[in-house]
């Protein structure tokens, strides 16, 4: 785990290297992740190699909201709301862009504005099998994977990750015993669920675990929401208030040239026909 911050100073920086697979997190995916996202996407574009080529091969991932699909409080109750409901405000004006539907938007896209959900809900243990699978423990990939965690989503992306890591460890153990069983008695284990949970606490109890979580990075970002609580004179959520944040948050990256992207992009904005849909 990193904190950084735009001092300058040794090991303040991030530096995103070339396989890197980039994750930007906030609670809701509205300003935070959203900002960083567009961030993130704009200054891999000018990482170079001694060439003069583009030298960024990894993937920047759809920002994340770790509140939308997975609540963390048991007593609150969720409404899910596209994500482009929220494009009223100044982030199109801002960046030229409009906001990018968070990470697993169009897979439970169906769910999408039908009432208040509670914690407990069906449609959320669907959820948290989908995200463990694909965003806490996926395949493996030749780069890190790196999370830029704004605020409170930060314990919650450290937790998740562990357990996910733990029941993925947990699972490849259980199927390999299962397919054991099923080779000599011609049926595999009756609820691998089930013991993948009992190989998760015998190792726990027995401090038998690796470290899950090699090759992954959480970065905790020191900011508040600032397109929400700008600078005093700044309307929240307004255009200059996401730029704000902007150079706010690219600042903490290690990256030559950054800054030039903002100001090409606000000039093409400037100079672009505007087109309500």
């Amino acid at each position: 785990m990193l904190s950084a911050n735009a001092s300058g100073g040794i090991g303040t920086k991030f530096a995103v290297q070339p396989h890197d697979h980039l994750y930007a997190v906030d609670s809701h995916g509205i300003t935070c992740s959203q900002v960083m996202h567009v961030v993130l996407r704009r200054v891999t574009r000018r990482i170079q190699n001694d060439k003069g080529s583009q030298a960024f091969q990894g993937v920047v991932h759809l920002p994340y909201a770790t509140e939308k699909f997975e609540p963390v409080d048991a007593y609150s109750e969720t409404q899910l709301v596209p994500t482009s409901a929220y494009d009223a405000d100044g982030f199109r004006n801002a960046f030229a862009v409009r906001r990018s539907p968070v990470f697993g938007e169009e897979e439970f896209e169906a769910f999408m504005g039908d009432g208040y959900r509670s914690s407990g809900d069906e449609l959320f243990r669907m959820t948290e099998e989908f995200f463990a699978e694909h965003l806490y423990a996926p395949a493996p990939v030749a780069g890190r994977r790196v999370y830029f965690c704004f605020n409170e989503s930060v314990h919650v992306v450290l937790k998740r990750l562990v357990m996910s890591a733990r029941m993925l460890e947990a699972g490849v153990k259980v199927d390999k015993v299962s397919q054991q069983l099923e080779q000599k008695k011609g049926r595999p284990i009756a609820h691998p669920e089930v013991g993948q949970h009992t190989v998760d606490a015998c190792k726990d109890a027995s401090r038998l675990h690796r470290s899950p979580l090699e090759g992954v990075v959480v970065v905790a970002v020191p900011f508040g929401d600032d397109a929400a609580e700008p600078t005093p004179g700044t309307e929240p959520y307004s255009a200059a208030a996401f730029k704000q944040a902007y150079q706010k948050y690219e600042h903490i990256l290690d990256v030559p040239n950054s800054a030039e992207i903002l100001e090409s992009k606000q000039f093409e904005a400037h100079n672009k026909p505007y087109y309500r849909r």
